[in-house]
């Protein structure tokens, strides 16, 4: 079981205020219907905070890209949790572990002068029915609850703080991990044990990404409000609304994604 998964909740708590305001991917299509299989995700965004290690290539403004290959059949990871976990601060539904390859987590994350990003660790978290209270959120959103799925990549190893740690005691080390994370109302999908195998009609998606040094301190994060969104799932190509049109969403996805737990 691999641990190289954790929260991006403390600082993604940070940029909530930077954010609010500026446009996310919200679509509004139908769905069709869909069956379990490999699926791509190629979205294009723009960076709207970076810090530390990523400051000096990830200037504000810039615009990155990313390619997702993952799959919705939960036959086809090779770890899987579906007993959800209830612990305050590590909620999650299921969590699912995809080989690479044949799947795969590729990004331009620097350019036009970096080498590009492969991850080497894939994953798909879901949460179903994740409560969000209006306390919780500062009033941003109304009590409720939301489905979302995180699209994860990391090239991060493990590393123990102590003498010795079981599983769940690894932190993520001497690499990176970024994620696309999608986020809908309650009514996307039912049964968090499973994949979802569609977009929801509408949603919102942000890239994130943190930076680890070899003894596990967070060392750079970066935020990327996504602009453009494609994807094989039944669901077209979209193009950010303008603000301020999805301002409030925009409140709603950081304090839901702040609640995002990497599990193994």
């Amino acid at each position: 079981m691999n641990d190289t998964f954790r929260t991006l909740g403390k600082t993604l708590g940070r940029t909530i205020g930077k954010t609010l305001g500026l446009a996310l991917a919200l679509s509004g299509i139908a769905l069709t219907s869909a069956s379990a299989a490999p699926f791509t995700v190629s979205a294009g965004a723009t960076i709207v905070t970076s810090t530390g290690g990523f400051a000096g290539d990830l200037t504000v403004g810039s615009n990155v890209s990313v390619n997702i290959t993952l799959d919705t059949s939960e036959g086809a990871a090779f770890n899987a949790i579906t007993t959800p976990s209830v612990t305050p601060g590590h909620e999650f539904t299921s969590f699912y572990e995809f080989s690479n390859p044949p799947y795969s987590w590729n990004g331009n994350l620097v350019p036009p002068v970096g080498p590009g990003y492969n991850a080497d660790v894939l994953g798909i978290v879901v949460n179903d029915n994740l409560t969000l209270t209006a306390a919780e959120t500062g009033g941003l959103v109304a009590d409720g609850t939301y489905d979302w799925i995180e699209l994860l990549g990391s090239t991060t190893v493990d590393y123990c703080p102590t003498a010795s740690c079981v599983p769940g005691e690894f932190i993520p080390a001497d690499g990176e991990e970024w994620s696309l994370v999608i986020i809908a109302d309650s009514s996307w999908f039912t049964d968090g044990s499973v994949i979802p195998d569609s977009l929801p009609a509408s949603f919102i998606s942000l890239i994130v990404g943190v930076e680890f040094d070899e003894f596990g301190n967070e060392t750079g994060f970066a935020l990327a409000t996504v602009d453009t969104f494609e994807s094989t799932l039944p669901q077209g190509e979209t193009i950010a609304m303008p603000a301020p049109a999805t301002a409030g969403l925009a409140g709603l996805f950081l304090i839901a994604a702040a609640r995002i737990r990497r599990r193994r």
